[in-house]
């Protein structure tokens, strides 16, 4: 669906049951659930665009290796989801998944059987937790769904003023920013198409943590130039 577009009113099937005594010579249309990359946050028409609040995670190995996903934060899921799509390449990489036998309701009442299962460290900036997801097919809609039994064990606060999220354990608090207009870094391999897999490194976003004792910021480097320089030294430099 495309953001804020206006379309003949004839050329709309459904018109009919849309709800409504009112007659229009055109029906606007807005988007009512998007977790896509390619809308912009302000425009000028609309300069308080509300966006989906996405953050990358990592899912940790034993061995301290790590599989990374942008996921999307929401309060309204009952626990966290990978897509099918995502996790038909990340489970080469994923270690301790196995079948699921949960089986999952839809919020149009569907249900569908879960098709894998995980549970293990996740890691959301400097933070850690033991957290579960199941994996089902998001019809490209999203990688993976960060939902309320995830936001309860980071002790997740949304502000929703500033569209920033706080995330706790006992060693210290951090402040996510969101990450809906950032392009997602290179995370997987650039032969096999795998996520890639990284070991102790987390140099692609910014943070601001918080501890008992002080307040410290990093900065990464600028990596997200492919668009307008491929070849910068920090951006090859991370990939490989």
């Amino acid at each position: 669906m495309k953001d804020s577009t206006t379309i003949p009113v004839h050329d709309v099937s459904t018109v009919a049951s849309i709800g409504t005594h009112n007659q229009y010579d055109e029906l606007h249309i807005s988007d009512l659930y998007s977790a896509t990359h390619a809308v912009p946050c302000y425009t000028t028409s609309t300069p308080t665009k509300p966006v989906p609040f996405i953050h990358p995670i990592a899912l940790k190995n034993p061995d301290g290796t790590e599989t990374c996903v942008r996921a999307l934060f929401d309060d309204g899921v009952m626990t966290g989801a990978m897509c099918s799509s995502v996790f038909s390449t990340a489970k080469y990489k994923l270690k301790g998944w196995r079948p699921s036998t949960q089986a999952l309701r839809m919020a149009n009442g569907t249900i569908i059987p879960s098709e894998a299962t995980w549970t293990g460290t996740i890691r959301v900036e400097n933070i850690e937790a033991t957290g579960t997801f199941e994996v089902f097919n998001s019809g490209g809609g999203w990688s993976f769904l960060f939902g309320k039994l995830l936001l309860q064990t980071f002790r997740a606060n949304h502000d929703y003023s500033t569209d920033e999220v706080t995330i706790s354990n006992n060693n210290g608090t951090t402040t996510l920013h969101n990450r809906f207009n950032e392009r997602p870094p290179h995370s997987t391999h650039p032969a096999s198409g795998h996520p890639a897999e990284v070991k102790n490194q987390d140099t692609t976003y910014t943070t601001e943590t918080t501890t008992s004792m002080e307040t410290t910021s990093t900065k990464p480097a600028d990596i997200f130039t492919r668009q307008t320089n491929p070849f910068a030294p920090p951006r090859v430099e991370y990939i490989v």
